[in-house]
């Protein structure tokens, strides 16, 4: 008997600085509408393309994420979608239609994960992250379905900034940039770099 019972005293002192950390555990969902911009690419010039493309998005995201005393761990998913006019051989080919502009439509989905250090002041949470992101990419050009492709792992790095709104809302705003590792298929790829700016709701769950 008195040997369980230290047994149990040892297991009980073994998990005291784990229970702690569960109750001092922030976790929390969250939900923005955000705006992507990828820098202008100059790869291709007239007679390849019209115009040097760059682009703006829209679209939107979601975060489960856990802040455990100073270290925070996050997931999301961030998608958006953008529209360009474009004309030029690598759009119609090379030939009588080589004038004629297209609508091309990109939608561009990240697969995130970070791990990051939180700072904490009395209503203001930040949050610096870095992790890597899986993309994946499609396109449309005139209404049609022309490449599909995933691009491989990229490194993402991040600040997630919440102002208390409520005990357990926050109000978030927060960006994200990822360096593309993308073999370039004509213009209809993803440019090297892409920069993600979000506004939006965190509600914590504990």
């Amino acid at each position: 008997m008195p040997s369980s019972l230290l047994v149990m005293f040892v297991a009980g002192c073994a998990l005291m600085p784990f229970q702690a950390a569960a109750q001092d555990a922030d976790v929390a969902i969250a939900g923005t509408g955000l705006l992507s911009i990828e820098p202008i690419e100059d790869k291709f010039r007239s007679p390849y393309l019209s115009a040097q493309i760059g682009r703006f998005g829209t679209g939107f995201g979601t975060e489960f994420s856990a802040i455990i005393r100073r270290v925070a761990i996050a997931g999301e998913v961030t998608t958006s979608k953008d529209e360009l006019i474009v004309s030029g051989r690598l759009v119609n080919g090379s030939g009588p239609n080589e004038g004629r502009a297209a609508l091309s439509i990109q939608r561009q989905t990240f697969l995130t994960f970070l791990g990051g250090f939180a700072t904490k002041g009395p209503n203001t949470r930040a949050v610096l992250l870095g992790g890597l992101s899986k993309v994946f990419n499609r396109h449309w050009r005139d209404g049609i379905g022309t490449t599909t492709f995933a691009v491989p792992w990229s490194v993402t790095t991040g600040l997630d900034v919440t102002f208390r709104a409520a005990a357990r809302v926050g109000v978030l705003a927060n960006a994200r940039y990822t360096f593309l590792r993308v073999p370039y298929d004509g213009y209809q790829t993803a440019d090297d770099q892409v920069l993600q700016i979000g506004a939006g709701v965190r509600i914590r769950l504990n």
